[in-house]
């Protein structure tokens, strides 16, 4: 698949299962983030590579914030569950510095675009995954779990594995006119 087609055809997958990204495929994947747009050099982020025993860590972290925001018990099990929904997760946390030329914003974006690098090489290298955020990765027992500073956003859970649904054949091509405005 070229980078086009890679770009205009790219789908999220939920539904995600052995094998993996590992060894140099996950190199390539965390090269990738790496090379986001990146004003300044400041690179804003860190990744948390989170496999095998580590997603039991994870639950746990995700099971003591549900508890600690009210969470039910329906609310507490989604959250202890979360992490065996793939194999891989990369936690990606914009590490934002005080900069004259570079705001907050720019940086969080930038952590973004990391993560957007990172799903498009683990798709090219016949993976997938989906990108997942919530309330959870405000919550302070998260956030200490990831050791964010008070300036630190965590930007989202990149969930990888192999998909187990096959993507449709028939991909519309998305209609921009309703989101572009000639100026």
């Amino acid at each position: 698949m070229d980078a086009l087609d890679l770009l205009v055809n790219r789908r999220s997958a939920s539904r995600l299962a052995d094998p993996a990204p590992t060894g140099d495929a996950l190199e390539k994947i965390l090269q990738a983030g790496m090379r986001a747009p990146d004003h300044k050099t400041l690179q804003p982020w860190h990744f948390f590579v989170i496999e095998n025993d580590g997603r039991e860590r994870f639950s746990s972290v995700l099971e003591q914030a549900a508890r600690a925001n009210g969470g039910d018990e329906k609310a507490i099990e989604k959250a202890r569950s979360a992490p065996f929904r793939a194999p891989l997760i990369i936690t990606v946390v914009a590490k934002c510095h005080d900069h004259p030329k570079v705001p907050r914003w720019e940086q969080l974006l930038s952590a973004g675009c990391a993560v957007m690098a990172m799903q498009m090489a683990a798709l090219a290298q016949g993976f997938n995954g989906i990108w997942r955020s919530g309330p959870l990765t405000d919550s302070p027992v998260v956030r200490d779990a990831f050791g964010c500073a008070e300036q630190d956003q965590i930007v989202g859970f990149l969930y990888l594995g192999t998909p187990q649904l096959k993507a449709s054949t028939t991909i519309s091509v998305p209609d921009t006119r309703p989101f572009v405005t000639r100026f």
